[in-house]
């Protein structure tokens, strides 16, 4: 994994470093999503750079599924239900 996280790029590796050690923070949260964690682990980054490394997708994930167990749904407000008929999706119609 550690080939990986070479890979990932040692700009941006050194420029997470870098960040943790100016502004002395315990955590991570890298924004994006396209190479962490998809490429690089976050566990082996945040082994890499000493500091904890969340995991967004894996937040995304728990948020959602905490939000239908709290049986939460989209604002009725924001999202109204639109009044659609069967001649709305027939082409033409």
């Amino acid at each position: 994994m550690l080939r990986r996280i070479t890979n990932f790029g040692s700009g941006a590796l050194g420029c997470a470093s870098c960040s943790l050690d100016e502004t002395r923070a315990e955590i991570l949260l890298p924004l994006g999503g396209a190479i962490i964690p998809y490429v690089v682990d976050p566990k082996d980054l945040a082994k890499a750079v000493g500091a904890q490394v969340l995991n967004t997708k894996a937040i995304g994930i728990r948020f959602a599924e905490m939000c239908i167990a709290c049986g939460m749904t989209q604002s009725a407000v924001t999202y109204p239900k639109a009044k659609l008929s069967y001649n709305d999706f027939v082409q033409g119609g």
